[in-house]
């Protein structure tokens, strides 16, 4: 690995994830275990879509300007690339005056960006579809189970305090809209979802009313490897809707459990209103996730955007290997547990949070080495939903973009 730039994300709390500190300890195991990664055989339709040729929908990816003495682009500066990459992709003619939009940010705990996506990210895309005409404009998600964990008897936590911590509630403020935390309306506020297509849930998919009472979606996203998953990109991010029961069998029935994440986004009442995603990657988190982990700093920062979520979770994670193996110095992989220990910390996350009972009923998960997109089955099942026979995207270079980056993002 060589250049490496950047910074370690904030320490973690000691009420946060516990059982994932084990994670230090399973890192540690590496040095006598040896690598991180396994060996194992591609499946032939994953052959398949590593040699085809052929190209899905665009991702546009413009390069951006960090703030003078700053370690990102400022929110001037980002506003104009926001609204550059959306004229790229079409525009706002789908936005109508007065129509009620949802933001789907990534905020799975208290910490900075970028273990969550960057407020500022939120507050460009607000201020833009406010003055498009937009009516109310709302911030939305929920965190992970181990901080705010909310069954029909019993409440720990609450997003809110969680957006107030990471910036998200401030952010949200700035720009005069709403933010919610889907927990917050009560256990009953949650519809189950028909999931389109989906082979891999045995129960109701339970996501929040508020989807149905909202016009439009756009997810904002970060790009980050992630413990359990590898990566966690704009597909990941849809854990966020889940109620915990929902939740609860995602974790359990772990065989399935990557596939699972893509088919989330396959619900209708989601798919029919999600109009693209958006990708703030100034920063990559390139070890752990999600919520800790080495953060290299993208040279120049970047502004990510498609309207096929499969697509631009290919050209992320192309991004993703590059920062992980140029920018990021050997010593901050070390403590990295993905994937040899994987399995091992999903399950005791599940004795943890749902009790020793749900434990016992646990199907392993198998957790991919790292290598090309689709071979994390979360890609892997993305484009089978949303771009099936296409495993690349159509990259639409905006501005300066290195030729390194350029060629791993268009062969990841």
């Amino acid at each position: 690995m060589k250049n490496g730039s950047g910074r370690k994300s904030e320490e973690l709390s000691i009420t946060r994830r516990d059982f994932m500190t084990c994670a230090a300890v399973a890192g540690a195991a590496i040095l006598t275990q040896g690598c991180s990664g396994s060996s194992h055989t591609v499946p032939e339709n994953v052959s398949k879509l590593l040699n085809n040729a052929s190209t899905g929908d665009a991702v546009a990816v413009a390069s951006m300007v960090r703030e003078a003495g700053g370690a990102n682009p400022g929110v001037a500066a980002l506003e104009n690339s926001v609204r550059a990459v959306i004229e790229e992709l079409g525009g706002l003619s789908w936005l109508r005056r007065g129509d009620r939009v949802l933001l789907k940010i990534a905020s799975n705990s208290s910490h900075r960006y970028p273990s969550v996506t960057r407020p500022e990210l939120a507050t460009a895309v607000a201020s833009i579809l406010k003055n498009a005409g937009a009516g109310r404009v709302i911030v939305a998600d929920h965190p992970g189970v181990a901080t705010v964990h909310h069954t029909r008897d019993s409440r720990k936590g609450s997003s809110r305090e969680v957006f107030t911590a990471n910036g998200h509630l401030a952010a949200a403020a700035a720009a005069d809209c709403d933010i919610v935390g889907f927990e917050e309306s009560g256990y009953d506020s949650f519809f189950a979802s028909l999931v389109s297509g989906a082979q891999n849930w045995a129960g109701p998919v339970m996501i929040p009313n508020l989807v149905r009472e909202v016009d439009h979606i756009i997810y904002l996203n970060r790009v980050s490897t992630h413990v359990l998953g590898g990566s966690t990109l704009a597909l990941k991010s849809a854990v966020g809707w889940l109620r915990e029961d929902s939740r609860l069998e995602l974790h359990r029935d772990a065989d399935t459990f990557l596939e699972k994440c893509a088919e989330i986004n396959a619900a209708g009442e989601i798919r029919q209103r999600l109009r693209f995603c958006l990708t703030d990657a100034s920063e990559v988190q390139t070890t752990i996730g999600p919520d800790i982990g080495y953060s290299a700093a993208i040279d120049p920062p970047l502004l990510i955007g498609s309207k096929n979520i499969a697509m631009h979770d290919v050209a992320c994670a192309g991004l993703l290997a590059y920062a992980r193996e140029e920018l990021t110095p050997w010593y901050a992989a070390l403590p990295d547990p993905y994937p040899r220990f994987s399995n091992f910390l999903n399950m005791m996350f599940v004795k943890v949070t749902w009790g020793s009972a749900e434990g016992d009923n646990y199907r392993a998960m198998t957790a991919p080495a790292r290598g090309r997109a689709v071979e994390n089955p979360i890609i892997r099942r993305g484009i089978e939903l949303f771009s099936p026979g296409a495993a690349r995207p159509r990259l639409v270079w905006m501005g300066t973009v290195p030729e390194m980056i350029r060629d791993r993002m268009a062969n990841a």
